[in-house]
């Protein structure tokens, strides 16, 4: 739907179902899981030691001046989170969005110039680019470098920061207030 192939979820569902069967709408979730378990657990160690290092400490009497603390270390924290897993994100995303739509290649593994073919067609020339994670992962280091495991971390991390910052400070501040009374 994202990628704007689609002119609404049930005609989404439909072709993926007809091209590849139900497995196509669960191909990356081993990855999605793999990245985001390791991702939920970097940002909560990471927020509890950065506000360990920033000495946000909860104060009974001045909680209010802390409030501030609390966001920047989410936001940060949000950014190592997303730094550091940011390669899973890259499979993940290359399994989710890989064109199903591939040229046929011909015996000495060159594409051949010929209209392309759906994956999931019966007549069954070509398949999918990434069949899981570690193939992915080994065709993008040999293709591209390992350097492309980092594509794009720097928009993940500005949708980290804000993110993690409003989801954890909001945390902290409801929490500190519920303690209060």
């Amino acid at each position: 739907m994202q990628l704007g192939r689609y002119k609404h979820v049930g005609d989404c569902l439909r072709s993926v179902l007809r091209r590849e069967g139900a497995w196509g709408l669960y191909r990356s979730m081993p990855t999605t899981l793999a990245m985001n378990v390791p991702y939920g657990s970097i940002l909560v160690a990471s927020n509890e030691s950065m506000k360990q290092f920033l000495g946000v400490r909860k104060i009974r009497q001045d909680t209010r001046n802390l409030l501030p603390w609390y966001f920047l270390s989410a936001g940060l924290s949000g950014a190592v989170a997303s730094a550091a897993t940011q390669p899973l994100d890259v499979v993940k995303t290359r399994l989710q969005t890989q064109d199903c739509l591939v040229r046929p290649k011909r015996p000495d593994g060159s594409s051949m110039r010929e209209p392309v073919t759906y994956a999931g067609d019966s007549t069954n020339l070509c398949a999918p680019k990434y069949s899981g994670f570690l193939p992915a992962v080994r065709t993008i280091v040999r293709e591209e470098g390992w350097l492309a495991l980092y594509t794009g971390t720097m928009p993940r991390m500005l949708h980290a920061v804000p993110s993690a910052a409003m989801c954890w400070g909001t945390y902290e501040v409801v929490k500190n207030f519920l303690q209060d009374y």
